[in-house]
């Protein structure tokens, strides 16, 4: 879905799954539940994935224009999750870009919970939990 932020651009937010997320391995992931969070490391999604019976999806957000690319944003985003925890990302390209694209501003590995880093949140298909979780930007001054 995309949305714009003021006096900055249009930015996409993504929930997506994919088999090939599991090539991920030894990334260190938060699975975000209904009433808590845990870290799990890649390995361990498919084991979560069938106590669950669904699937997990990663968030991710980026910004589209070309004119950003190779910069830092001054915000971060800030995801409210469904029991009130805060995790927040950088916006700023991806730590190992290869192709243009990932030069953008995102949060792709750029994550963190009270300072400790993760790769991204994984979050249950479901839409009780989807629907409680609360994006916004908060700028870094």
């Amino acid at each position: 879905m995309s949305f714009k932020l003021a006096n900055v651009d249009t930015f996409n937010v993504t929930l997506w799954w994919s088999k090939d997320l599991v090539e991920e391995a030894g990334e260190k992931f938060l699975l975000v539940m209904p009433a808590s969070e845990k870290f799990i490391s890649f390995e361990e999604v498919k084991r979560e994935q069938e106590k669950m019976e669904t699937r997990p999806l990663k968030l991710e957000l980026e910004f589209l224009d070309e004119n950003l690319l190779g910069k830092t944003l001054p915000y971060n985003l800030e995801a409210e999750l469904p029991n009130g925890q805060i995790i927040s990302a950088d916006l700023g390209p991806m730590k190992y870009a290869i192709a243009e694209e990932e030069e953008r501003p995102q949060v792709f590995d750029r994550w963190s919970l009270d300072g400790e880093p993760f790769h991204g949140p994984m979050i249950p298909e479901v839409s009780n939990i989807i629907g409680r979780i609360q994006l916004r930007f908060v700028s870094k001054d």
